[in-house]
């Protein structure tokens, strides 16, 4: 959805993988809602040529198994096996774009990520094969330059 500077943007996938290795079926699931505002005054195009926008995002994703299962391979400190069921990822985004041209697009974006499932985030992993519970929420900025050709 386009109406002047602003703009609209939602969507939500499922996917169902069968999985044969011994593991449960996947089911994994989510949305997002994304939204921005050209704060120099153009009209929101697809192809944009010139302008400053400011963007947000909410979005989440599940991926269960609908039962516990062991991760093969890791454990905990202690050497048990360690078993998961789900994990859901939500995050923000909250970001400033500019237009150089038609071609040429420059993002900058704070995001911060909360999980549920705390052996299963960037900062769970200790080594090659220990999984510890991690830090329930992650902040990140990225940075991206996009080319179109």
């Amino acid at each position: 959805w386009f109406h002047g500077p602003f703009s609209l943007k939602a969507s939500y996938i499922r996917a169902e993988e069968g999985r044969s290795n011994g593991f449960p079926d996947l089911i994994t699931d989510g949305w997002h809602i994304d939204g921005t505002w050209l704060i120099t005054g153009e009209e929101k195009i697809l192809a944009m040529e010139s302008g400053w926008e400011l963007a947000a995002r909410y979005e989440e994703i599940r991926a269960d198994a609908k039962e516990q299962f062991q991760i093969p391979g890791y454990t905990d400190r202690n050497g048990n096996p360690v078993t998961i069921r789900d994990n859901l990822v939500r995050s923000i985004t909250l970001g400033i774009n500019n237009y150089l041209n038609y071609n040429v697009k420059v993002q900058i974006n704070y995001q911060h990520d909360w999980y549920d499932n705390s052996y299963f985030t960037p900062t769970s992993r200790r080594g090659e094969s220990i999984l510890i519970s991690g830090d329930d929420s992650v902040d990140k900025v990225l940075a991206r330059i996009q080319l179109m050709f």
